[in-house]
C-alpha cells in the first residue's frame, strides 16, 4: 500500500490538497513570477479572498498597498528568488483594506519545469486597529513599528489602539485591553484617577507633555513621558493619539543628582546647600502659622586632634556615627545638617523651649553610647549651643545663627578652661601630647 501510495500521482495530489486545504498557516502557492496558483482556507480567512478572486493575480499586489510596504515586499520577493528561505514581521492587507500584522515565510520549490514560492502568513500578537480608515494604514504601519510605546484612545477613554512597543513596556495585550476605559490597570494608585483625569483634556487644544509614574502589569514602577495628540476628522474629534517614551533611566539619575545635591556624601545629613533652601520656607511658615524655630550648633571637641593623630579615615568614622546619634534624638519633623567639616545645625521647627530638652537628650545619648570609644579608645564630646527665632523674625537669621554658633564655642573653651576630660587623660599622656 505505501508503494501503491508513493507510485500513484493521484493519490499524491489528494493527498496534498488535503493537507494544503487543513493547514493551520495562511498559504498560497505562486508561479515564478509570484502569480498566484491557488490558496488555502486558512488564507481565506485570514485575508477575505477566494482561490478565485485573487488566482492569477500578483501575490504583492493584492495582500500590499502601494507605497513603502509594497515597495518592502518586492525587495523581500526578489532577495527569495535567490533560492533561500525567507522569514520577515510586516504586515499585509485583507480584502476590505484592514493592515494585519504578521510573519511572513518564503519557501522556494524548484521543479522540473520551473519554480514555485510556498507564502505562508502567521498573525503576529498586538494587531493593529481594524477601524482605521485607508487614509491612516500607513500611518499605523509606522505606529506599530515605532520605537515608542503608542496608544489610540477614543473620546470615551476606550482603548482603540496599543503598538507592540506598548504591550512589551506594559505586559497587557490589546487583547486584554479591548474593554479598558479609564481609570487604567497601569496607574499606579487611586490618586492616580485623580492626577491622570485631566489627562486626556489636556490634549484638547494640541500636543502636551506630562510626565507619570506607571506601573507594569507584575507591578514594577516604570516612568513615562506622554505626548498627546487630538486627531479630528472635519473638525470632529476622532481619538488621540497617545506618544510614551520611557524615562525611567532618566529619572533614576535625576533623583541621584538631586540627592547629591541636597545630602552630604558622607554622613548623608542634608547639606548646607540644602540649608539654604530649606530655612526659608521654614521661616515663612513659621511667620504664618505663628511658631518659632530654634537652632542647635554642634561641635565634635578635639575633632583637628583626631584627625592629626589617627587620620582622616578614623575622622569621617567619628563624623558618620555622631551623625546618626544626633538623628536618632531628633523628632521626625526636625532637620539634622552637616553644616561644615565637624559642626552639626539642628533645626527645630514649631518649638523653643523645645531646644534645651533636645541639647540634654543629646548630651545623655553621648554619655550613654560613648561614641568613638571603640576606634579611640575613649568617647567624644560635643559642645552645643542654641538660638530661636520668634515668628516674623525671619530677617534675623544670621544673627540667630552667629549666636548659637558663639554659644557652643564658649561651652568649648570652658571645657578648656577647666582642664582635659579624664577619658582623654591616658591617651594624650601616652600619646606624649
Amino acid at each position: 500500500m505505501k508503494d501503491e501510495t508513493r507510485n500513484n500521482p493521484d493519490i499524491l495530489n489528494t493527498l496534498f490538497d488535503q493537507f494544503f486545504d487543513y493547514m493551520p498557516e495562511a498559504v498560497t502557492v505562486t508561479d515564478g513570477e509570484w502569480f498566484i496558483l491557488r490558496v488555502n482556507t486558512a488564507f481565506s480567512d485570514m485575508f477575505g479572498y477566494s482561490s478565485s478572486d485573487i488566482k492569477g493575480k500578483k501575490i504583492d499586489n493584492v495582500v500590499t498597498p502601494e507605497g513603502r510596504l509594497r515597495e518592502e515586499a518586492e525587495r523581500f520577493s526578489e532577495a527569495t528568488a535567490s533560492g533561500e528561505s525567507l522569514f520577515e514581521d510586516t504586515f499585509r492587507m485583507k480584502m476590505d483594506g484592514t493592515l494585519i500584522p504578521v510573519s511572513v515565510q518564503t519557501v522556494p520549490v524548484n521543479l522540473d519545469d520551473g519554480k514555485i514560492y510556498f507564502v505562508m502568513y502567521r498573525s503576529r500578537p498586538g494587531g493593529m486597529p481594524g477601524n482605521l480608515g485607508r487614509d491612516e494604514m500607513f500611518s499605523a504601519a509606522m505606529l506599530e513599528n515605532s520605537p515608542n510605546p503608542i496608544l489610540v484612545i477614543n473620546p470615551d477613554t476606550s482603548i482603540r489602539y496599543a503598538n507592540r512597543a506598548f504591550e512589551l513596556i506594559t505586559g497587557y495585550t490589546l487583547d486584554e485591553l479591548n474593554e479598558a476605559k479609564a481609570p487604567y490597570p497601569w496607574w499606579t494608585d487611586d490618586r492616580s484617577e485623580k492626577n491622570h483625569a485631566g489627562l486626556l483634556d489636556s490634549f484638547v487644544n494640541g500636543a502636551n507633555k506630562i510626565e507619570y509614574l506607571f506601573k507594569k502589569r507584575d507591578g514594577s514602577p516604570f516612568w513615562v513621558e506622554v505626548t498627546g495628540v487630538p486627531v479630528r476628522r472635519n473638525g470632529v474629534l476622532q481619538y488621540y493619539l497617545s506618544n510614551w517614551a520611557e524615562i525611567t533611566a532618566r529619572k533614576k539619575m535625576e533623583a541621584e543628582l538631586g540627592h547629591l545635591a541636597k545630602h552630604d556624601q558622607l554622613t548623608g545629613l542634608y547639606n548646607r546647600h540644602f540649608f539654604n533652601d530649606y530655612i526659608e520656607k521654614e521661616l515663612r511658615r513659621s511667620h504664618r502659622f505663628g511658631h518659632p524655630v530654634a537652632f542647635l550648633m554642634v561641635d565634635i571637641d578635639g575633632f583637628k586632634k583626631i584627625n592629626d593623630t589617627f587620620g582622616h579615615q578614623t575622622g569621617d568614622a567619628i563624623l558618620k556615627e555622631m551623625a546618626n546619634l544626633l538623628s536618632r534624638v531628633v523628632r521626625d519633623i526636625d532637620t539634622v545638617v552637616r553644616y561644615g567639616g565637624d559642626e552639626f545645625l539642628i533645626v527645630l521647627v514649631e518649638t523653643d523651649g523645645e531646644k534645651e530638652l533636645v541639647r540634654q537628650r543629646i548630651l545623655a545619648e553621648v554619655e550613654l553610647r560613648k561614641p568613638g570609644m571603640d576606634i579611640l579608645g575613649y568617647p567624644v564630646t560635643l559642645s552645643i549651643g542654641g538660638s530661636h527665632l520668634e515668628p516674623g523674625e525671619g530677617n534675623k537669621l544670621e544673627s540667630a545663627l552667629a549666636e548659637a554658633d558663639r554659644l557652643m564655642y564658649e561651652e568649648k573653651a570652658s571645657k578648656k578652661a577647666q582642664g582635659r576630660p579624664r577619658e582623654k587623660e591616658s591617651f594624650w599622656r601616652r600619646e606624649g601630647l
